[in-house]
């Protein structure tokens, strides 16, 4: 083979690997399998109206995934939640476990972003979207590999609303407590959305943990599994504490 054949050889195989992905849907009902709750581990360098926090990313992710995290979920946004596109290649190759992009998704190019720089997995929040632009953001993640999670709020409060996103086609969803417009969180927001839901969805917890109780509580509403960030970010343990949400029994 000439050098140009051995270049060509070398660079299939390295984009071969480099679309390669990690399956979230598949890490998530492993743990399910196992009777234990699914954790995404959140890791987000600052939130609005609050100093930037001092936590080391990889130290972080690490001991959520010794903690029995089955993913990791990491802000991107720059302006204000001080994240970085550079955060997901670093924490990829620092975990073995998926690791989502967490941002305002707005248009395909950040989902090329999310691939280039290594995610597995990309939040796409419906509140943001029209219901053709989730479907087209949703398929647009599958050619790239990306297991996309479709977010709700309290917003989607009629099944004509979750029907529509549930049209997307995306195999995974979430209901996010928190209201984004005053950044409180109702603890009945994941109750009343999720039963409008179809009985089979995967519906993910995406806020309002704060300790085993929550879990619990959320795990026996009927959640496929829990986002969690605040929690263990304030953490001195971050490992025990996400043990604790892994193991809470319902």
């Amino acid at each position: 083979m000439s050098f140009l054949d051995d270049v060509v050889a070398s660079t299939r195989e390295r984009v071969r690997g480099a679309k390669e992905k990690r399956n979230l849907t598949a890490a998530l009902e492993s743990v399910r399998r196992r009777n234990l709750n699914p954790v995404i581990a959140e890791y987000k360098p600052a939130s609005p109206g609050k100093a930037r926090r001092t936590t080391a990313s990889i130290p972080y992710v690490s001991a959520c995934v010794r903690g029995g995290a089955a993913a990791i979920s990491v802000l991107t946004e720059p302006r204000y939640f001080q994240g970085r596109l550079s955060l997901l290649s670093d924490i990829k190759s620092s975990v073995p476990v998926p690791v989502m992009r967490k941002d305002f998704i707005l248009d395909e190019f950040q989902l090329y972003e999310a691939a280039a720089y290594g995610a597995d997995a990309v939040l796409i929040m419906a509140r943001i979207l029209r219901p053709h632009e989730i479907k087209f953001l949703v398929q647009e993640a599958f050619k790239l590999n990306l297991t996309p999670i479709v977010e709700v709020d309290a917003t989607f409060n009629s099944s004509d609303k979750i029907n529509a996103v549930v049209d997307s086609g995306s195999p995974l969803f979430g209901v996010n407590s928190r209201d984004l417009s005053t950044l409180q969180i109702n603890p009945n927001v994941f109750s009343a959305v999720k039963k409008l839901f179809p009985p089979r969805s995967k519906v993910l917890a995406l806020s309002g943990v704060s300790g085993p109780e929550d879990a619990r509580r959320l795990m026996k509403e009927g959640a496929y599994g829990l986002l969690v960030g605040n929690h263990f970010m304030d953490s001195p343990d971050p490992a025990q504490a996400v043990r604790s949400i892994v193991t809470a029994a319902p």
